[in-house]
């Protein structure tokens, strides 16, 4: 889940992917742990017997390819390994970011009857329509 100013603009329809990953407002976040909101991301996701899951930050998904980090928790030997291996990988790359990597594995075979896609207060969508460069928008109202 990418919270950020740009992603809302793909999300939109407003810009497409290509353009986001050179957008000057790239890094301009519209939530983060303390922001003093309640609520926070949940939701379902396929149980593929023996798969492993990556929950990673930026630091990891915005450097290196879906590709490899699909290969490198694939052919990892454990989670841990996994883990360690995308920071690794992440480091390699030339991140400028903090990375988080978070490797789950799946050892489930179904997901249960009751299970709810939205269980939990979810945060409100506000899509902002304006694909203005915030520094010109800061400019324009001084």
């Amino acid at each position: 889940m990418d919270h950020s100013h740009v992603q809302q603009l793909v999300d939109a329809g407003r810009i497409t992917a290509e353009q986001a990953a050179h957008h000057p407002d790239r890094n301009i976040i519209t939530r983060a742990i303390g922001d003093g909101v309640e609520g926070f991301d949940a939701w379902l996701v396929p149980v593929v017997p023996s798969s492993r899951l990556v929950i990673a930050s930026d630091g990891l998904t915005g450097v290196v390819p879906s590709e490899l980090i699909g290969s490198v928790a694939g052919l990892a030997d454990t989670d841990a390994d996994a883990a360690e291996r995308l920071v690794e990988a992440a480091l390699r790359h030339g991140t400028g970011d903090n990375v988080t990597v978070v490797v789950a594995h799946a050892a489930a075979t179904s997901t249960p009857d009751d299970a709810l896609p939205d269980p939990w207060p979810m945060w409100p969508v506000d899509f902002d329509d304006d694909t203005t460069d915030v520094s010109q928008r800061r400019e324009s109202a001084e």
